[in-house]
């Protein structure tokens, strides 16, 4: 009975996800819970724990100041030429700021102080 019951669950989780009404309300159901899960990050005050969120830098800025694709920013962390993102999704790819501030002071032969060039 096991059996069947999985089969039955598994054949209606790929017709629901077929339906692109059923896909755009869970879409909006994830982004909505991200949205609040960010806002309660960003509206907390502000202690050293949380100051750690306030450091998550976006793969679009993290590739103008490198003056590359953000594709060409995904090839390098793959492969190990770059600090790995904050994994928060296939689609939300975040940089920690202290790990590019390394990554371009090691880059710089130690330069004392040098941050990561953001706009």
């Amino acid at each position: 009975m096991t059996r069947q019951t999985d089969r039955l669950a598994k054949a209606l989780a790929e017709e629901l996800l077929r339906d692109a009404v059923f896909r755009g309300h869970l879409r909006a159901l994830l982004q909505h819970a991200i949205t609040r899960a960010l806002d309660r990050v960003h509206t907390a005050p502000r202690t050293p724990e949380a100051s750690v969120a306030d450091d998550l830098i976006p793969i679009k800025p993290v590739a103008r100041a490198l003056n590359v694709h953000p594709a060409t920013v995904r090839a390098m962390y793959k492969r190990g030429d770059f600090p790995a993102p904050v994994d928060l999704g296939a689609r939300k790819i975040l940089f920690h700021r202290p790990a590019l501030d390394a990554w371009y002071r090691a880059r710089r032969g130690g330069a004392n102080g040098a941050r990561f060039p953001l706009d």
